[in-house]
């Protein structure tokens, strides 16, 4: 399948687990929903900070941002797309039939900050009760 430039369209079959693509602005994949029988054309805009996704058949568009969620029906299958990485040009974005593994895709970014707290809070307990016990020790 090509678009109207004779470009090769990317054409990705969805799983279980959610798939990860690079796209530009203008950027038309063709989805193809894991037991159905025809794709689905999705166009890809980046607007204001944000990732627009518009399923061509549909003729709407709906905006997402960083780490966010869009669930979106294609048949009988909810598909769900997250974005990994937005730049001004290009975003990174996961697609899937399942929302756990999408958000298992795009939360790196949050889950590195969370692990990166728990250690600093776990370095401030260490500290804290090394000091305790020393002047503890020391006045009895």
């Amino acid at each position: 399948v090509q678009d109207l430039a004779g470009e090769e369209l990317v054409r990705l079959e969805l799983k279980d687990n959610a798939e990860s693509i690079n796209v530009t602005n203008g950027t038309r994949i063709i989805l193809e929903v894991e037991g159905g029988d025809e794709g689905y054309a999705v166009d890809f805009e980046i607007v204001n900070g944000k990732l627009r996704v518009r399923v061509v058949r549909e003729n709407k568009s709906y905006e997402i941002g960083i780490e966010q969620i869009l669930p979106l029906l294609f048949g009988d299958k909810e598909v769900y797309f997250g974005v990994k990485d937005l730049g001004k040009n290009n975003a990174v974005v996961s697609v899937g039939l399942k929302e756990e593994s999408v958000r298992a895709e795009i939360g790196t970014k949050a889950r590195a900050i969370i692990y990166i707290l728990i250690g600093v809070v776990v370095m401030l307990i260490f500290v804290i009760g090394s000091l305790l016990y020393r002047f503890i020790k020391r006045n009895y």
